[in-house]
């Protein structure tokens, strides 16, 4: 601090001589001022207040501890700091005399250009000229100097002090942290302090992903290490197992689509009730913001509601929707009653013989609607015709990676609250500096979540109504889950990508192959490694081992050991507490009449009857989709296709040019993709960790790639089309 107040006096002092010879206020008209500017000579006790409790302005120094180019800073005379202002009695000081222009959530490198210039002392060229820019806001400049010094020696050395890690924590689930006990090496300073064209600034980032890199190896080797311990304690030895053939995943591969396509093949023929005459139609609201396709939270709330208004749906797709997602399939009893009842002359309704099984097999028309009105005339019907995309695959896939990607948001309402169905597994969440592998909350913290709700709302005044809110909380999440399953089904069996972070392995094994610890077929070193995370939400702490020797029994008495742990304590403690939600996935993903699995969620899904056999590797290769990308990734994906000329009626190229002036423009077309367009991806990438998923969305609609499993990768082809006509 004592740095910045000695600049803040030296460009004072230095301000008030350039303004005792010259009355120059061109830098005055933009730009905002604590104090008073006719006396900017010393600090006052109130300025050297504000300058002082900098240190404790978290929202504006979070930005710069978290991995990543993300918008988390804010100005500190922004509406957003108000409360830190309050808390250090700066209200009266800036309030009153600082209207900061930038009061929106920014990147690092914006909030130092907001404070170099709002805060002055540097050069500016003018007329082709440089002239030296005086101090014009002590608060603003203040601040620069503040952050320049706290992080001068960024991705080396001490970054800060532990409370900006805590807030990082606090702030933001997809950090990595620099401990400067851990690595000590030089830095250059963060890359906000530099442009984007400047050596510096690449230097910064350089060194920046080499800390990263650091960090996540260091992660890795403590869990592995961690893991080694467990297993070791647990008396399992390590096994070296061959990763499975290309033969091998070819012929699972074939399997699984064999399967996939028996039931496809059955929509068109009918079952036991009326058959699917029509594509079902998924009708949703874009998101105003682009940030995804649409939000799914709105989306699942207006169809339980019953709220069509505020959908984009007709009367009846929105019956029929509701239906798919949230209604009961009927079981071989209700399906025979439905039946004699029909030949008896009782008609049932077309909702009572609407086959939701077939409906989740059939194809579904996901529409992507705009939430401005088209009007009814002609040229309006004509123009939402145009917007509107005819789902092919595309808004298919872009539906259901919105789905993915939302997941973790997914809430029940509940009064003024909000009841939480997921949480992220926390080990995989420090490996990867992302949000993986969803885990349904256990049965005790959802009841408690909505408890805690109840008493927010009721405080302590008589609730007669307490058992009807709790049950119809839990009778929500139970659908909604049932309505993700129902999901998950149609998109493995029409092929749609499914990221591999919805559901862990051990989760995979329990509902696609219903296994379970204790399986002879699962193997104790992978559950180890499997529930890591789960159990404690901490990469810090054993899960298992600690049951030797914490002194409690099992059912029978006795105390823990490894056997009785792996056949009884991983179940009760991984999958019997988390039945509610479990229970209702492994509903929505069976076609036979399950109602409510939760009592028998050890059998898993419908599909263990296939899958069962199957390695977990090749289910989880088959199934899902890589959830991160690398820039290899997407260049391996990239598919170039050069020269691409229009065709005739017949079929015949058509092209006047000759053979040398064609070689000569494929030449120049294979030049930029390797050169220009490669680049560019890969220089993008380094920048931006989103631009690589936001890509492969905007190619295919969807934010994951595929894993290759028969030696044919998944394309995305780059055409350089030669049609002079775009149409």
């Amino acid at each position: 601090m004592e740095h910045v107040l000695k600049a803040l006096k030296k460009e004072s002092e230095a301000k008030m001589k350039c303004w005792s010879n010259d009355n120059d206020d061109s830098y005055s008209s933009d730009v905002s001022y604590v104090g008073n500017k006719q006396q900017p000579g010393n600090l006052t006790a109130q300025e050297k207040k504000c300058v002082q409790a900098l240190p404790d302005c978290l929202r504006m120094m979070i930005g710069f501890v978290v991995d990543g180019d993300h918008k988390l800073c804010y100005c500190p005379c922004s509406r957003q700091n108000e409360k830190w202002r309050k808390q250090h009695g700066l209200e009266h000081l800036i309030d009153q005399d600082v209207v900061c222009s930038l009061f929106t959530v920014c990147k690092p490198m914006v909030l130092m250009s907001h404070l170099k210039k709002v805060g002055g002392v540097y050069e500016d060229k003018e007329s082709r000229k440089m002239k030296q820019v005086p101090m014009l806001c002590k608060f603003h400049y203040g601040a620069n100097i503040f952050l320049r010094e706290l992080y001068k020696n960024y991705n080396g050395g001490e970054i800060g002090s532990s409370k900006l890690r805590l807030c990082a924590l606090l702030f933001e689930t997809n950090v990595i942290l620099f401990d400067s006990q851990i690595f000590h090496v030089d830095g250059i300073g963060h890359k906000a302090f530099y442009s984007l064209n400047d050596d510096n600034y690449k230097k910064a980032e350089c060194a920046e992903q080499m800390l990263t890199l650091k960090k996540i190896n260091s992660i890795l080797y403590n869990k592995n290490k961690r893991l080694e311990s467990e297993m070791k304690k647990l008396g399992i030895e390590k096994k070296e197992r061959p990763n499975l053939s290309a033969n091998e995943m070819k012929e699972w591969n074939d399997s699984i689509n064999c399967y996939f396509s028996s039931l496809r093949n059955i929509v068109n023929n009918g079952t036991a009730l009326e058959p699917i005459m029509r594509p079902i139609v998924i009708s949703v609201k874009r998101d105003p913001t682009g940030r995804n396709g649409f939000l799914l939270q709105p989306f699942l709330n207006a169809l339980y509601d019953n709220k069509r208004k505020e959908s984009m749906f007709t009367a009846q797709d929105f019956e029929i929707c509701h239906k798919v997602l949230f209604g009961d399939i009927p079981t071989p009893d209700e399906i025979e009653e439905l039946k004699e009842n029909k030949r008896d002359g009782k008609k049932p309704s077309k909702m009572e013989m609407f086959n939701i099984s077939i409906a989740v097999i059939s194809k579904w028309n996901v529409i992507f609607n705009k939430t401005e009105s088209y009007g009814t005339s002609k040229a309006a019907k004509q123009q939402k015709e145009w917007d509107t995309a005819v789902d092919e695959g595309g808004p298919s896939r872009q539906f259901f990676s919105d789905v993915w990607k939302q997941l973790h948001t997914l809430t029940v309402p509940l009064l003024n609250g909000k009841v939480q169905i997921f949480y992220h597994d926390f080990a995989l969440r420090q490996e990867h500096g992302n949000p993986l592998e969803l885990i349904p909350h256990c049965d005790d913290a959802l009841q408690k979540q909505i408890m805690d709700i109840i008493e927010k709302e009721f405080h302590e005044k008589e609730t007669p109504e307490i058992d009807a809110l709790v049950e119809q909380a839990m009778t929500r999440i139970n659908l909604y889950a049932r309505a993700i399953g129902r999901m998950l089904l149609h998109s493995f069996i029409h092929g749609y990508p499914v990221s591999s972070g919805v559901m862990t392995p051990f989760f995979m094994n329990l509902i696609l192959r219903g296994i379970i610890p204790g399986d002879p077929r699962y193997d104790r070193g992978d559950i180890v490694k499997h529930i890591d995370g789960i159990l404690c939400k901490s990469a810090e702490y054993v899960c298992l081992s600690y049951k030797l020797e914490d002194g409690t029994v099992d059912k029978n008495g006795n105390a823990w050991t490894a056997d009785t742990i792996f056949s009884e304590w991983i179940t009760d403690e991984f999958i019997r507490t988390r039945s509610h939600v479990l229970g209702a996935l492994i509903d929505g993903m069976s076609l036979d009449g399950k109602r409510d699995a939760s009592d028998k969620v050890e059998e898993g899904s419908q599909l263990s009857m296939v899958l069962r056999h199957i390695p977990l590797e090749a289910i989880s290769k088959i199934l899902f989709a890589r959830p991160s990308l690398t820039y290899e990734d997407v260049e391996e994906a990239l598919e170039p296709v050069y020269g691409k000329l229009p065709l005739d009626e017949e079929g015949e190229p058509i092209w006047e040019g000759g053979d040398d002036s064609l070689a000569i423009i494929i030449s120049e077309q294979q030049l930029f993709f390797e050169k220009e367009f490669l680049s560019y991806i890969k220089d993008k990438a380094e920048r931006d960790s989103t631009f690589l998923s936001k890509f492969v969305e905007c190619c295919t609609a969807s934010s994951c790639l595929p894993y290759v499993v028969t030696g044919n990768p998944f394309q995305i082809k780059v055409e350089f089309n030669l049609c002079i006509d775009p149409e």
